[in-house]
């Protein structure tokens, strides 16, 4: 009866470092990004409350919609024309600089913005259907933009 309650003891031990084991090789097979080698432009954060001068230009950065997205980024139509004019929208640097990027991959959106006039104005994006554009799929990324004048004692 002795020998069996011995070896009874030593059964939960050699699970749990047998479970110990399994887990220490599991995260060590995930591949995670390495966050110094991760060379892509950060993210807008929603929300944020972007400050700038007359005639300078501006970028928000919006993430990627995933794999073969079904929808994108677009700026939907506001007073915010009058303060400032969408110059270019582009594609951030991919996120898998040295290794292939997964079939239909899509990186972040930037959009280049020039500010027009002071003021202050809400830049709101929405995903658009990629099908058809008037077709929103109710998600929404909104920015505060505050536009001051040059000031005029500087040179320039």
């Amino acid at each position: 009866m002795k020998y069996f309650l011995k070896q009874q003891r030593k059964i939960p031990s050699a699970m749990v470092w047998l479970w110990i084991s399994l887990l220490f090789c599991c995260v060590l097979a995930c591949r995670q990004p390495n966050p110094n080698l991760l060379s892509t432009e950060l993210l807008t954060a929603a929300g944020s409350i972007l400050q700038t001068q007359v005639g300078q230009s501006f970028e928000v950065v919006l993430p990627s919609l995933g794999a073969n997205p079904r929808y994108r980024w677009v700026l939907k139509e506001s007073e915010s024309e009058t303060l400032v004019r969408l110059t270019q929208e582009k594609q951030a640097l991919s996120e898998y600089l040295n290794r292939t990027a997964p079939v239909g991959y899509a990186p972040n959106v930037i959009f280049v913005f020039e500010t027009l006039t002071a003021g202050e104005t809400e830049l709101v994006f929405a995903q658009a259907s990629i099908s058809d554009p008037e077709q929103y799929s109710g998600i929404e990324r909104k920015f505060t933009l505050k536009i001051k004048s040059k000031n005029t004692s500087e040179p320039g």
